[in-house]
């Protein structure tokens, strides 16, 4: 189970791995792992809340990712 979202001609990737994006050149880039996830863990939802961040709907909690400064 994975989620995409695209932002500036690079597509951000989350799955319970964690997060991480290609570029315009194809090229992958692992940016953050989750700490710990839980055995049924699952992304509902991915949305862009403001020019810095997305929100992350999941089983687990909701989490905030800032992508200019890569963090949760």
């Amino acid at each position: 189970n994975s989620a995409f979202a695209n932002v500036d001609s690079t597509i951000y990737t989350f799955s319970p791995n964690g997060i991480g994006k290609f570029d315009i050149n194809s090229k992958f880039t692992k940016l953050l792992k989750f700490k710990k996830t839980p055995a049924n863990f699952f992304i509902f939802n991915v949305i862009q809340i403001n020019e810095d961040e997305f929100l992350l709907a999941t089983t687990d909690a909701l989490y905030k990712y800032n992508f200019r400064k890569n963090t949760i």
